[in-house]
């Protein structure tokens, strides 16, 4: 990764971009850049800083191997879990063919001893096309494992788990359909959050492929949960209409609340059918475990707008809808997290379902927060969290079309990579309301991936009082950053 950071900034957005109350404006014609420290001072952050992980890299242990470098669709999910004995538990989707033709999901285990269990890890999926994994763990340790597969091999996917039989013993059961009978078109990309009860909680959405009509449940939030450890699943439940592909999960401690957010797009002025790929955030919760769920509750009401003017002329504020997480702090408190940005959203004529977007906003997108604590969103990266790539020269890499699609033949599979800072992370730490916030960001266009796709740069802040204020992990003072050279 580069070693010297330089910030993106766009001086005509910058003012609007620190606005409490958003609006549209004209997009701009050119762009006039600037660079600015990485940690500038406090009166131009407020006291937010991120924190550059570069300082603690290591070589890392390596569990498995995969030729899929994009691990989730929308919100990344859990593929990740710690059980009791501070043990490690991953899934990832697997496939050692390039061209994706025996897709599958893996597991592993990093023991608190420093090993991994298996040199590569083992299946844990049954039948074929098994992929999009998210993971949690039963009160005993044992692992479950989600994603969907194609179980006839025709093309027609559903949503399923396997549970390992014993905690850590790699041997998973034949997959468990997530009720494969209640919705035609199945719902897949599942995702899941295991309690302390061991009840299992499922979100999925159905799949559109883009031809013909699209299905009247395109945007529906599917719900399922399994009380007797995943022996069977409740029938699908749709909790929102308005939700996208995008939604994350949380749990509490105690496992009575759930809680599931997204981004939902705005609608396009004139093509009210259309959303946008940007808008405003929302969420539903339940207090028993997922017996029953509260309404929508929007928590951007009134910071973003309610529609996205169908021009490509005119750029609006909103949430980037497959870029957010949510969890529970140790007090119970929701939080939730996910980048904005600016957007043009305006309908495509000659497709009913079609929506093109102006990508402007990919370089300039910040990390924003909301609580129970606070109840209102805030800015948890800082002003300054976008950097320009580099070539090998230290020279900054011009753009084609305010756009960029990082470099190598099959990168058209994958989705664009944040220029600015993205895929944000919630988790609780310590006791009461403390809360660790991390992001990708310093997309590095010579750190590629497999495909040709950019890497980036893992950040972090802290906040101790629920949300009102971010700050650099405790561990780093100023004298820490000048000697790592990011001051």
């Amino acid at each position: 990764m580069l070693k010297k950071l330089i910030v993106l900034t766009m001086v005509l957005a910058l003012a609007a971009f620190a606005a409490a109350v958003p609006n549209a404006v004209p997009a701009p014609k050119g762009l006039r850049m600037h660079t600015a420290p990485l940690i500038a001072s406090e009166s131009e952050t407020g006291g937010v800083s991120s924190v550059s992980g570069n300082a603690f890299q290591t070589a890392g242990d390596q569990g498995g191997i995969t030729t899929y470098d994009y691990q989730s669709n929308g919100a990344m999910g859990n593929r990740i879990a710690v059980d009791a004995e501070g043990d490690v538990h991953i899934s990832w989707m697997h496939d050692d063919d390039e061209n994706f033709v025996n897709r599958d999901v893996y597991y592993n285990v990093w023991e608190s001893t420093g090993d991994f269990i298996w040199p590569s890890g083992v299946k844990a999926s049954g039948t074929g096309k098994a992929g999009y994994t998210t993971m949690g763990l039963l009160s005993d340790g044992r692992a479950v494992v989600a994603y969907h597969h194609d179980p006839d091999g025709d093309g027609v996917y559903q949503s399923a788990v396997s549970i390992d039989a014993i905690a850590k013993a790699g041997a998973f059961s034949s997959p468990i359909d997530v009720d494969p009978t209640t919705v035609s078109g199945q719902p897949i990309w599942p995702r899941i959050v295991v309690g302390p009860d061991d009840v299992i909680h499922v979100t999925a959405h159905v799949h559109w492929d883009g031809e013909g009509d699209q299905p009247a449940d395109y945007n529906y939030l599917y719900y399922s949960r399994s009380t007797d450890g995943g022996g069977s699943f409740s029938a699908w439940q749709v909790l929102s209409e308005e939700a996208g592909s995008d939604v994350a999960m949380a749990i509490s401690a105690d496992g009575g609340k759930v809680a599931l957010a997204w981004g939902a797009g705005f609608p396009i002025v004139g093509a009210e059918h259309k959303l946008a790929s940007h808008g405003n955030v929302r969420y539903v919760e339940s207090t028993n475990s997922g017996a029953s769920w509260s309404s929508e509750i929007e928590v951007t009401d009134g910071f973003y707008g309610e529609y996205s003017p169908n021009t490509p002329d005119t750029i609006t504020l909103g949430a980037i809808t497959n870029t957010l997480d949510c969890a529970y702090d140790a007090a119970g408190n929701l939080h939730i997290a996910w980048g904005d940005a600016w957007r043009a959203g305006y309908e495509n004529p000659d497709d009913e379902f079609k929506v093109y977007f102006r990508y402007y906003p990919r370089w300039f997108q910040r990390m924003m927060h909301w609580s129970n604590v606070t109840n209102e969103p805030n800015l948890a990266s800082g002003k300054y969290t976008q950097f320009r790539p580099l070539d090998d020269e230290g020279n900054v890499i011009e753009f084609l079309d305010m756009g960029f699609w990082g470099l190598g033949p099959s990168v058209e599979r994958y989705a664009r990579p944040w220029l600015g800072c993205g895929y944000p992370q919630l988790a609780a730490i310590g006791s009461g309301d403390d809360m660790v916030y991390t992001w990708v960001g310093q997309w590095d266009t010579l750190d590629l991936t497999a495909a040709g796709t950019i890497n980036g740069d893992l950040y972090a802040t802290i906040s101790t009082d629920g949300g009102y204020t971010w700050r650099a992990v405790k561990d780093w003072t100023w004298s820490d950053f000048y000697k790592q050279g990011y001051g």
